[in-house]
């Protein structure tokens, strides 16, 4: 048995399905945490993980498609920054971003930066 949280594509910006999704073993506690999704057009699930250990995880799945605007990604990583600011626990990311030539730099604060050229 599984607990899944899922995000569906939004079908009136793409013409077939899709989405994002985490299925937890039921065995484990896990709660869907909250992220902006104001009309952002990619697909993102944020998941909260109390691991078999004790240890609590946070965990999200995106999908970019090809083509994605620069904004798309920078609003993500505002989702990640708020979502780091409100969780004590370690944060996993896992997804497609369909970047060939995005670039990670630190910036002043020695943060790494996705910078799609």
């Amino acid at each position: 048995m599984r607990s899944v949280h899922r995000c569906d594509r939004d079908i009136s910006l793409k013409q077939s399905g899709g989405g994002v999704l985490i299925a937890v073993n039921a065995k484990l506690k896990s709660e869907q945490l909250v992220a902006d999704r104001t009309d952002v057009g990619f697909e993102q699930v944020w998941t909260k993980i109390q691991l078999g250990d004790g240890l609590v995880h946070a965990f999200a799945v995106v999908y970019f498609s090809p083509g994605s605007r620069r904004d798309q990604f920078e609003w993500f990583f505002r989702c990640v920054q708020q979502v780091m600011a409100s969780q004590s626990s370690d944060v996993q990311i896992y997804g497609d971003f369909n970047q060939r030539n995005a670039m990670f730099k630190p910036d002043a604060t020695n943060e790494c930066l996705l910078i799609p050229e």
